[in-house]
Formats: structure tokens, C-alpha cells, sequence
């Protein structure tokens, strides 16, 4: 290699890329792939130490430390699993491409760093699908204020999601407040009418108000959808047995245990009904 290029190659690239570069084209390959570890694990680093001062800044103003949507939905985290082939395609074609694909790296590395460590951790106002699964993961922990707050945002940057609304429906459905709660389930029902699993929730919705009238409506929509819902039976027959009509209480109950026998509550259901 001449050593002009030599005094081109090494201030760009570590020493070692330049000496095995001129090595030949095998070598070339290898280094640079060592290269790439190295960049990944370096990323990788950052990114810990920045969720590790992340966790301390929480504990010392006494708060729980809560992920934010760029840590579900960060495109940058996932580039250095294409690099390599990039890499052997340029090193094919000279030097020149070879510091190119390095520079390219290292501007990678340098935007995921800041992806990572910067103030507000990355969270883009206008992706939805990262509101909707910090909302879910807090809906799992039963923080159900805090989902609610995301599937709002979520709402905001897309408010043709029928999930979205049957997401928050459900933590709503989880803090008692079930007028909220059917509100919800009537936007998604209005955006997509054949999701059973709306109806179902609805129904619940109205059975916890004494609502047991559309509750009824609402537990054989789901059931007219997919016939094989257990609960669904087993609620309607409730709502049924709650306003005195214990021959339809008595035909689900019968429902939801052939459909299931081995469910404790299925079973009691129809033996409290049937008086035994």
C-alpha cells in the first residue's frame, strides 16, 4: 500500500484497520468486522450507563425510573446488525469506499449515543405505536393512569386506531370508571364493528353499572362473533339471572360449561342456578 494512503487510512480508522488492510482483502474483512464489535459493545455501554444514571437520578428525586417510547421503538438501536455487509461491499471497492463505510459507523455510533443519552431520551411526538406500548407495559404493572396518559398521546398522533381505544377502554375498565370505559368501546366498535373482544368488554362495562339490559345486547354480539366465547356466556347468564330470567341464565350456564367443564366458576354457576 502507499504510504500516502496509509497516512489517509490511519487517522480515519484505527491503526490495526490500516495494517491488516494492507494485508490484503481477507484481512481487511476481519478487521473490520472487529471493528464493528467493538462499535456495537461501545453502544452497548453508553446505553447502560445511561439507563443506570437514569435509575439513580429516579431514586434520589424518589420516584420510579419509567422507560420512554424511544426504548421500544429506536430504529438507531438496530443498525449495526447491517453494517457488515455494507462494510464487504465497500471494501471490494477500494480504500476510498473502505473510509467511507467507517465514517458511516461512526456517525452511527455517534446518533445512537445521542438517541440514547440525551435529555428526553429520544421520544418521538409523532410515533404512536411507541405511546401504545409504554401504554400497555403500564396497563401490565396496573398502572393504569400513566397508560392512560399514553394511549392519549397514542390517540393524538392516530386517532383512527380502534386498539387504541380498546386499550384505554380497558384501564378505564381496570379504575372503575366505566362510563369512560364505554365511551371508548363505542369509538372502537364505530372504527372496526367486528372485533368481538370490544363487545365482550362493553358488556363487562355495562354489567358492573347494573346496565344488565345492554349488557345482554352486548354479550351476544360477542357471542354471535365467535360462539365459542365461554365468558361470554357465563356473563350473559348472569345478566340474565340478575333480572330474574333464570331459564336463559340456566341455557348459558349449561353453554359455558359444555364449552368448558374443567372452569370451577362455570360449574357453580349452573349448580347455584339449577339449586343444587
Amino acid at each position: 500500500m502507499p504510504d500516502f494512503l496509509a497516512n489517509i487510512i490511519v487517522p480515519i480508522v484505527p491503526g490495526f484497520i490500516a495494517d491488516m488492510v494492507a494485508r490484503g482483502f481477507w484481512w481487511a474483512i476481519l478487521a473490520n468486522l472487529m471493528f464493528q464489535m467493538f462499535l456495537s459493545i461501545l453502544s452497548f455501554i453508553f446505553w447502560l450507563i445511561s439507563e443506570l444514571i437514569s435509575v439513580i437520578i429516579a431514586k434520589i428525586r424518589g420516584k420510579t425510573y419509567k422507560k420512554t417510547p424511544a426504548d421500544f421503538s429506536n430504529p438507531y438501536l438496530y443498525l449495526f446488525t447491517l453494517l457488515f455487509p455494507f462494510y464487504i461491499w465497500h471494501i471490494r471497492h477500494g480504500i476510498g469506499w473502505l473510509i467511507y463505510a467507517n465514517a458511516v459507523t461512526i456517525f452511527s455510533l455517534i446518533t445512537t449515543i445521542y438517541q440514547l443519552t440525551k435529555k428526553n431520551k429520544g421520544t418521538d411526538p409523532n410515533n404512536a405505536s411507541a405511546y401504545v406500548n409504554r401504554g400497555k407495559e403500564h396497563a401490565n404493572n396496573k398502572d393504569y393512569d400513566s397508560a392512560i396518559a399514553d394511549f392519549n398521546e397514542a390517540i393524538r398522533i392516530n386517532p383512527n386506531d380502534a386498539s387504541v381505544y380498546f386499550y384505554r377502554g380497558n384501564a378505564y375498565l381496570n379504575k372503575n370508571d366505566y362510563n369512560n370505559a364505554i365511551v371508548d368501546y363505542n369509538e372502537a366498535i364505530r372504527i372496526n364493528p367486528n372485533d368481538m373482544s370490544v363487545y365482550f368488554y362493553r358488556g363487562n362495562a355495562y354489567l358492573n353499572k347494573n346496565d344488565y339490559s345492554n349488557a345482554i345486547v352486548d354479550y351476544t354480539l360477542s357471542i354471535k362473533i365467535d360462539p365459542n366465547n365461554t365468558s361470554a356466556y357465563n356473563n350473559r347468564g348472569y345478566a340474565y339471572e340478575s333480572i330474574g330470567d333464570k331459564q336463559r341464565a340456566l341455557t348459558d350456564y349449561q353453554s359455558a360449561v359444555q364449552l368448558n367443564p374443567n372452569q370451577t366458576m362455570y360449574r357453580d354457576n349452573l349448580k347455584r342456578i339449577m339449586g343444587l
